[in-house]
């Protein structure tokens, strides 16, 4: 069975309580400790930790520690996706979520013309 932490069981189920919640096993930590052994079959979130009383989770395949905010809407797509930093791409339709829709746009034909080369 996949688990969902508390951001993406709620973009996938609504609100569904989620399998991996992740502010209760924050709130349970020691200052200074982290929880590890977990995987969200949605953002991939591994591991979460107590530093200097702020929540911090790390993620598969991505270097460092990062915040736990709320899902973001695309700009692209309208549909709710996480932030991971500045790289991030929409899960949905691969969109920056950094980058406006006319940053996109001009990304994308750029990136057409030189296929084309």
């Amino acid at each position: 069975m996949a688990d969902f932490c508390n951001k993406c069981s709620k973009i996938m189920f609504g609100d569904v309580g989620p399998d991996i919640d992740v502010q209760k096993i924050f709130d349970d930590l020691e200052e200074g400790y982290m929880m590890d052994g977990l995987i969200c079959e949605g953002c991939t979130l591994t591991a979460i930790a107590k530093d200097g009383g702020k929540l911090k989770v790390a993620y598969l395949n991505k270097d460092g520690w990062f915040d736990y905010s709320d899902p973001i809407e695309c700009e692209h797509c309208g549909r709710k996706t996480i932030s991971l930093g500045e790289s991030e791409l929409c899960t949905s339709c691969g969109g920056s979520i950094f980058q406006s829709p006319e940053e996109y746009k001009k990304q994308k034909e750029a990136d057409n013309n030189i296929k084309e080369d």
